[in-house]
């Protein structure tokens, strides 16, 4: 009689013990899920970019974000977050954005003859090339594996100013948001930072002991309506031991073609900033990112796909808006790592 009683004590033990587990479980569950709800709402108002914005609609799609993030900690299951989602996506999409403030720079400026050779000779200079280098470059033969590196045909070379933005095209092509000091432009992505000048139909671009010299090009067309890039997919996720989370994807021109910028949130910051713009190397994305740059804690990393102003090969030139973002949570516990996507 004992045996079966304290059999029965023990079964009704473990029977409550699953069912507290379980409770706790779905509402850990439920926590995460509400967590990473707030902060794709946070991200999803972010992209919208406050500069294309007057400060009173862009307070009232914060407002939205406030209001939905509140409700989302109250809501009771992840039918009601979602709802709650949905809801505030259609409400931050309503506010009307202020119209593209044009300027009289506005346009594509292509390298004039003389900067092109002046730049011609100095890269020659600087990987110990010769006279005869320097002419087969000038008339458009291929000068060996140097083209890839240090020079490109003179096409390559040009700017574009669009919606405060310009787009630098050289060995490698970057966007600036712009601002204005005088009569000095200044040009700012993430770690870099550029300065220029406009005289007439002219842009002055400094490098290094270099001044590149553009001519505006009236040839090109506007197209006014505009295409938001494809966010990156097929993300995979890796660690470098206990020191760094990779984040690795194949190369899309459906991305875009000026590269993939890298924001972060830390743990117990409010704000994301702006690490990074990584190019494509090898055909692949490859960001990098240290331990270092996050805290302990939850931590959050985006990825998007970087627009601006661009030109086509039918004279025309259009604006690239930056992709959706792609979310990860990295969860920092002392030297445990753990990296997932949204």
């Amino acid at each position: 009689m004992t045996k079966r009683i304290l059999t029965v004590i023990m079964a009704i033990g473990m029977a409550f013990a699953v069912l507290l587990c379980g409770s706790g479980c779905s509402f850990d569950t439920l926590h995460i899920y509400k967590s990473e709800q707030c902060e794709w709402l946070q991200c999803y108002a972010d992209r919208r970019g406050q500069e294309n914005f007057d400060n009173q609609n862009w307070d009232v799609i914060c407002g939205f974000v406030i209001s939905g993030q509140d409700q989302i900690k109250r809501a009771k299951n992840r039918t009601a977050v979602d709802l709650v989602v949905g809801k505030m996506k259609l409400e931050i999409d309503a506010v009307e954005s202020t119209k593209r403030n044009e300027s009289q720079n506005d346009g594509v400026y292509c390298i004039t003859d003389e900067s092109w050779k002046a730049h011609v000779r100095a890269v020659a200079e600087r990987i110990g090339e010769d006279e005869s280098w320097i002419e087969n470059v000038l008339n458009g033969g291929y000068p060996g594996v140097q083209w890839k590196y240090d020079i490109l045909p003179k096409t390559y070379y040009y700017c574009v100013i669009l919606n405060n933005k310009i787009t630098v095209s050289d060995s490698r092509s970057y966007v600036y948001q712009i601002s204005r000091e005088n009569n000095v432009y200044r040009g700012d992505a993430a770690n870099m930072s550029i300065n220029f000048w406009v005289e007439e139909e002219s842009l002055y671009l400094p490098q290094g002991k270099e001044t590149l010299i553009f001519q505006k090009d009236g040839d090109y067309r506007l197209i006014e309506n505009t295409r938001t890039l494809t966010a990156p997919k097929d993300i995979q996720i890796s660690s470098g031991g206990e020191d760094f989370v990779f984040l690795r994807f194949e190369y899309d021109y459906g991305y875009g073609t000026h590269g993939i910028g890298i924001d972060i949130r830390k743990a117990n910051e409010n704000t994301y900033r702006t690490i990074k713009t990584e190019v494509v190397w090898m055909n692949q994305f490859v960001v990098q990112l240290d331990k270092a740059q996050f805290a302990d804690g939850d931590n959050w990393v985006r990825l998007y796909a970087v627009g601006g102003p661009t030109i086509r090969n039918d004279k025309t030139m259009m604006m690239l808006e930056n992709s959706e973002y792609v979310l990860f949570r990295v969860t920092i516990k002392g030297n445990k790592v753990n990296v997932r996507e949204v």
